[in-house]
């Protein structure tokens, strides 16, 4: 399906037929939430609880960087075609080329095998496993006839849901933002598309970086305080050599705290419940 969603949408594209991209777009999004929140789930559950962060981390940072390369190709194609402007022919091959690669996720995913949870396993709970990240006894307290794990692993994914509320009003419109308010050309776009992920993936490990300082949740607060305030100052800024930093930088902090609160709701959630409740995400 995730396959066919892609056809539909490369095809409406070609054909400029936007019902096609509508309904490519339909079948693509749900394949993608699934697959977004059960690889989060299956690397998770490979790594120990002392590392389940850093592991999280890498694999977000790495995704990141293989996001940039699209753009990338992208301003390659702009470059050899000579071509600058927003004309739809020359748009819809860029667009287009972004699906050459696909197969080979194909082909790298069917080879992927499903083991089960570290914490099944012989080296998980042998004599060397590795300590969990919160006593059991402390989880399995009750709270209201509630155990403690599953109020703070609500919290965290409710202030996640408001946070990506807002982020749905805002984010995917910042391109738009930047072609009709400043005048971006298709280059600037891509360029801009280019840089924002990689700004987030380096600060993913600076994120990291500081919660061993200050603590998991102390960092993730702090990042969010410091991404919304660049968002409010984007507001009131006009200037573009101002507001771009700042673009790239509320991007990077908001994002940067993501592989924290889900390597911190994997330590609260079960091994038999985290796939179903890490597809909560998905909602937002």
């Amino acid at each position: 399906f995730w396959t066919l969603g892609l056809c539909l949408v490369v095809l409406g594209v070609v054909v400029q037929s936007v019902p096609l991209m509508f309904a490519g777009i339909a079948v693509w999004a749900p394949c993608s939430q699934c697959w977004n929140s059960t690889a989060q789930v299956v690397v998770g559950d490979s790594a120990p609880p002392s590392s389940r962060t850093k592991v999280l981390s890498n694999m977000t940072s790495l995704r990141l960087v293989g996001s940039a390369v699209g753009p990338l190709l992208q301003i390659v194609m702009l470059l050899a075609m000579n071509q600058n402007h927003w004309g739809s022919s020359v748009l819809r091959a860029v667009i287009s080329a972004g699906s050459v690669l696909w197969p080979g996720v194909l082909i790298w995913t069917l080879k992927l095998q499903d083991l089960p949870p570290l914490e099944k396993t012989p080296a998980g709970t042998g004599r060397g496993a590795a300590q969990p990240t919160f006593l059991p006894s402390d989880l399995a307290r009750p709270v209201c006839g509630i155990p403690v794990r599953w109020w703070l692993a609500g919290t965290l994914e409710l202030v996640s849901f408001v946070t990506c509320i807002g982020a749905g009003m805002t984010v995917k419109f910042f391109p738009l933002f930047f072609r009709v308010d400043y005048g971006f050309t298709p280059l600037e776009v891509c360029a801009l598309s280019l840089v924002y992920p990689l700004s987030i993936a380096s600060m993913v490990q600076v994120c990291r970086k500081v919660s061993k300082h200050l603590g998991k949740l102390n960092a993730v607060v702090l990042f969010h305080v410091l991404g919304t305030g660049c968002l409010w100052a984007m507001c009131y800024l006009r200037s573009l050599y101002v507001v771009l930093p700042l673009y790239l930088l509320r991007g990077a902090l908001m994002n940067a705290r993501g592989p924290i609160v889900r390597a911190l709701i994997m330590d609260l959630v079960t091994t038999d419940m985290r796939g179903r409740w890490n597809s909560i995400q998905s909602f937002s």
